[in-house]
């Protein structure tokens, strides 16, 4: 798995996952992996949401707009 560690979280941006990259957040900073494919797409929304809900807890919500399959699904349930 590649991993790239990005700039540090910044309030009022946004953030947009490269191509074939998942995006994934801890408490401060950006990263991006290479990692498995969820539900055959890379980037994904859940380790997105997942990695929130582990570096913010309580203090995440999760919205979803749209999407594939149940991708995001996972993600949810671990913000909740």
């Amino acid at each position: 798995m590649i991993v790239i560690d990005g700039p540090p979280i910044l309030a009022g941006k946004v953030y947009i996952a490269s191509p074939d990259f998942h995006l994934r957040i801890s408490k401060d900073q950006i990263h991006l992996d290479h990692g498995p494919r969820h539900n055959f797409s890379r980037p994904a929304i859940d380790p997105l949401f997942t990695s929130a809900a582990l570096a913010y807890g309580t203090s995440v919500t999760g919205v979803i707009l749209s999407g594939a399959l149940d991708d995001g699904t996972r993600g949810l349930i671990d913000i909740k």
